[in-house]
């Protein structure tokens, strides 16, 4: 009887303690996640991409960082001379994004307009992307459409 209680207190010790390590990571996450959009607004923009980087890396199932990591990547291609390599980024965000939660209408229009974005730049190499840039914009309309 004794070593039944002992078990019962260790075990709910554990999944207590466990518990308290994904809340605490889920915060920490936020965190970093939040500080990367101070140190975009305060024009550090290499810190910033360090610190977006980091909040997937310690939420990697959250499908609000690889979408804002990818909002942010797109912003910076506007004022790139060869922006295809960060909208190709952009666009792997957000597809990881969607994987993660696929009703993210905002994701997937977003993602349209990264690769409508691909094939402006090059349309001989992207010129696939034009018809799923409106794929995602119809998928966007259909997981929201107001």
């Amino acid at each position: 009887m004794i070593l039944k209680k002992v078990f019962v207190r260790a075990l709910l010790s554990v999944i207590f303690v466990l518990a308290a390590a994904l809340i605490a990571r889920a915060l920490l996450a936020d965190i970093e996640f939040g500080r990367a959009g101070r140190l975009e607004a305060s024009y550090l923009t290499m810190r910033a991409e360090g610190a977006y980087r980091r909040a997937i890396r310690i939420d990697p199932y959250s499908a609000v960082y690889p979408s804002g990591f990818a909002d942010y990547l797109r912003r910076k291609a506007r004022y790139q001379d060869r922006p295809v390599p960060t909208l190709l980024e952009a666009e792997s965000l957000y597809t990881r994004s969607l994987e993660l939660n696929s009703m993210d209408a905002l994701a997937a229009l977003a993602l349209g307009e990264a690769e409508i974005a691909l094939f402006l730049n090059d349309r001989d190499k992207f010129a696939g992307r034009l018809a799923e840039g409106f794929k995602n914009f119809r998928r966007a309309l259909e997981n929201d459409p107001n």
